[in-house]
């Protein structure tokens, strides 16, 4: 079986996740639990968490404030380069 570069991106695929969410303590404990992520505080804050997985950052969760927009997921994709894509 071939071994699987996951520090390369491919362009157009998604490469990173955050979830903007009103409870950022329960999402944590909910995807401590479902997913087996760890938690790090960032220097972004008390209102952003690093989650990891095997010692590798695999998504970002922050809070998002009241009577903002509603909590989602929020995809990033590879790309070869802004300005290219711009």
């Amino acid at each position: 079986m071939p071994s699987l570069d996951w520090k390369t991106p491919v362009a157009g695929a998604p490469c990173w996740v955050s979830l903007a969410t009103h409870d950022l303590r329960a999402a944590r404990t909910f995807y401590g639990q479902v997913m087996g992520w760890e938690f790090h505080d960032s220097s972004l804050g008390d209102d952003f968490a690093l989650a990891r997985a095997h010692g590798r950052a695999v998504a970002g969760i922050g809070a998002c404030p009241a009577g903002g927009p509603p909590p989602a997921w929020i995809p990033y994709f590879a790309v070869p380069g802004a300005d290219v894509t711009a």
